[in-house]
């Protein structure tokens, strides 16, 4: 099977343009399924964090291509560890979704202005109960 030339799908975007383009764009998640023997975690992704910013750099560039899903049969039946991971993708993509991009991209491309703050945004994104944690203060975006 040859390779597919994905060179079409990358594009360089100001930060009102990929603001724009996450706010539009959906991953579409077709998965793939391989057997991971090599990693006693069974996969390759080690936390939930890891997922949503490969996720989240994978919107950023359009991607268009197959998530590919490894599991390690000698842990879990096969059929409940695809199930797993499939939903556990289709989370962190509703997470990142839910994500105010503007405000995103301006804490990445301010970091001397909004020290901190994405971090606790997203620690709020995650939580069960955000409203249980201090209110986080307004990013000022001037």
């Amino acid at each position: 099977m040859a390779l597919i030339d994905i060179r079409g799908q990358a594009k360089r975007r100001t930060p009102d343009e990929l603001i724009q383009h996450l706010n539009s764009f959906e991953l579409e998640l077709k998965f793939s399924a391989g057997v991971w023997f090599f990693s006693p975690g069974g996969g390759r992704f080690h936390s939930p964090e890891q997922t949503e910013a490969s996720l989240y750099i994978l919107k950023m560039y359009g991607y268009q291509g197959y998530f590919g899903i490894d599991i390690n049969p000698e842990r879990m039946p096969v059929e409940q560890a695809l199930r797993n991971c499939m939903d556990a993708l289709r989370a962190a993509n509703d997470r990142i979704n839910s994500l105010d991009h503007e405000k995103v991209i301006w804490a990445t491309t301010h970091p001397d202005k909004a020290r901190g703050w994405l971090e606790a945004y997203l620690i709020r994104k995650r939580a069960m109960h955000p409203e249980n944690l201090p209110p986080l203060e307004e990013l000022q975006m001037g």
